[in-house]
């Protein structure tokens, strides 16, 4: 397929100079580090991000780190953990995480009570146990599977007399969590890590506070300072799939599991390590592996893939190719044929380990003759040749998910909630290997930069020229707020989207018409149609946000025709 990225498959006499750097990649002698990737050199101690060198381990570690100050980054023995990097402006998942009002937390409990939430000055929410047993609050999210968050907050006992945590689970109170706090013993603030479990796209989450007793009369534990957003392991990680070389010297003993190269979402169940949802290049009795696991279950681990690269003897050096996305895995060893894959879906990550896994204290790798090379841009080996499509968007992206899971695509996600289109086209810039693969566009609520419509609409049309007309489909936003005031401006954007893409032969969606013509036929919905806004049977509670009926409206299928996969269809993408 056009614009698909390989690298040139070496002979394996090449093996052992490649894995020590003696030659590059590709034969050649030009630099040592590839200016589109992440380079950790251990075997020549060097170091590099996109083409700027470092002096030392330190400096590129205060690089990925990109000055977060809940980032973590160590060096001990040539192991290192990077990870919890939020970009500035990310999407905050929870509303009123300064219990301000209380707006979006539901109070609950196993028994007895009811619990209540109240609101104590100067804002800060007291839980109330009113003979409750395990009185809670929680709050229902939808993060996108696949991505990784991180979550803080600050919960105390109060009066309560009881221990209490912040947590998240697939149900109300965490009752089978997916990562939560130890129990406060007075009042203290918890960052913990997940990705969701299940199989929806984007599924209902829940972030709560329990108090884990039977709390009498007034009596309250707190919360405040709640947080929620994306997060991944440095500043620059693509999100989305995980993709580079690393060369490498086998164990020594060529028995054992040990663990040279580990993605994860960084998980906790109290104070104990939680290893669910991993991406991992493994050592298993002289045998190298790729494995994926996955939290399909809550509270369980499915293994996904475990792909067997090769047979290893002991003290030797070899490389190994890899590309792990949604839909489609490959890897080789040594410049080998590749091994391929498909996979409904990759874990969220939020942190990368060499040489150890997240239990850091087993599994470890026993030699520093390793060099990582993690590329920008999804990078399969050679002869590995996976359809697929790429995705751009705010939030409103999410219908990637949606779209590869109707078409079998592999989704090369670029989209992110709370940017703008000044953003996306920024990363429409950045993505010039991409140009000439399908591309799906869906910039759904038209805020932020630029203000003025027709200079939004010339920023859509710069994107269409440098993706490619024939190769795109675009959504109109849509209004979703009866009597707002930015439904004028969507309604002309949308009229401009569609008249760029009649003019240069791109793919239109009318996302909007598309849900109009599937309401309800409740009064709510009926009202909303009739004042040309979405029905909120097909949006999410916030009232922004198209919920999963109502992106499975507008993905459609091969046949119908204004969807986004009939588009891709047409484009001879599936």
């Amino acid at each position: 397929m056009a614009g698909l990225i390989t690298r040139l498959k070496l002979g394996t006499s090449l093996a052992a100079l490649i894995s020590l750097g003696v030659v590059s990649g590709g034969g050649s002698s030009g630099p040592w580090n590839d200016p589109n990737a992440l380079e950790i050199d251990w075997i020549n101690g060097r170091y590099a991000k996109n083409g700027t060198v470092y002096a030392d381990q330190a400096s590129l570690l205060t690089a990925l780190a990109g000055g977060d100050a809940l980032a973590t980054a160590s060096v001990t023995s040539l192991r290192w953990t990077v990870g919890n990097f939020v970009s500035a402006g990310i999407t905050e998942e929870l509303l009123d995480g300064t219990f301000d009002t209380g707006t979006g937390w539901t109070p609950g409990q196993s028994s007895g009570g009811p619990a209540t939430l109240e609101i104590a000055p100067p804002t800060s929410g007291h839980i109330v146990g009113n003979g409750a047993v395990n009185p809670r609050i929680d709050q229902k999210i939808n993060p996108i599977k696949g991505k990784a968050y991180r979550l803080t907050g600050t919960v105390g006992r109060g009066t309560s007399g009881f221990g209490t945590q912040l947590g998240v689970g697939m149900t109300a109170g965490f009752g089978t969590p997916i990562s939560q706090s130890a129990l406060t013993p007075s009042t203290n603030t918890y960052t913990i890590n997940f990705s969701s479990a299940g199989s929806a796209d984007a599924p209902d989450v829940y972030i709560g506070v329990k108090t884990t007793g039977t709390v009498t009369g007034t009596n309250y534990a707190t919360a405040d300072g709640f947080t929620c957003k994306e997060c991944w392991p440095f500043d620059g990680f693509q999100q989305g799939f995980v993709s580079g070389r690393i060369r490498f010297r086998s164990m020594a003993t060529g028995t054992g599991t040990f663990y040279l190269l580990s993605f994860d979402d960084n998980a906790l169940n109290g104070s104990t390590a939680v290893e669910r949802n991993y991406i991992r290049i493994a050592e298993v009795n002289g045998v190298m592996q790729l494995i994926i696991n996955r939290e399909v279950t809550a509270g369980a681990t499915s293994n996904l893939l475990t792909m067997s690269l090769g047979a290893v003897s002991p003290s030797t050096d070899h490389y190994i190719d890899f590309g792990v996305a949604p839909g489609f895995v490959a890897a080789s060893m040594d410049g080998g044929a590749p091994q391929n894959s498909l996979i409904t879906n990759i874990p969220g990550i939020s942190h990368m380990r060499l040489h150890y896994g997240r239990a850091t204290g087993a599994n470890l790798w026993d030699n520093a003759n390793t060099w990582l090379t993690l590329y920008n841009t999804l990078v399969y080996p050679a002869g590995a040749n996976p359809a697929s499509f790429v995705n751009f968007g705010d939030s409103y992206g999410r219908v990637g998910g949606y779209i590869k899971n109707a078409t079998g695509l592999i989704m090369r996600d670029k989209s992110a909630g709370g940017i703008d289109l000044q953003e996306i086209y920024n990363r429409v810039l950045a993505s010039s290997t991409l140009y000439g693969l399908p591309t799906v566009l869906w910039d759904g609520k038209p805020n932020g930069s630029p203000s003025a419509t027709q200079d939004y609409l010339d920023m859509i049309e710069a994107i269409g020229n440098l993706v490619g007309w024939d190769n795109i489909v675009i959504s109109g936003p849509v209004k979703t707020i009866i009597g707002s005031g930015e439904n004028a401006g969507i309604d002309a954007r949308r009229a401009g989207i569609q008249a760029l893409c009649s003019a240069h032969g791109g793919y239109y969606v009318d996302a909007q018409a598309i849900l109009a013509a599937h309401g309800n036929g409740s009064a709510g919905d009926n009202a909303a149609i009739a004042a040309g806004v979405c029905p909120p049977s097909l949006l999410e509670p916030d009232e922004v946000h198209v919920n999963a009926a109502g992106n499975a409206w507008v993905v459609g299928d091969a046949v119908t025709a204004g969807t986004f996969a009939k588009a891709l269809k047409d484009m001879g993408a599936w």
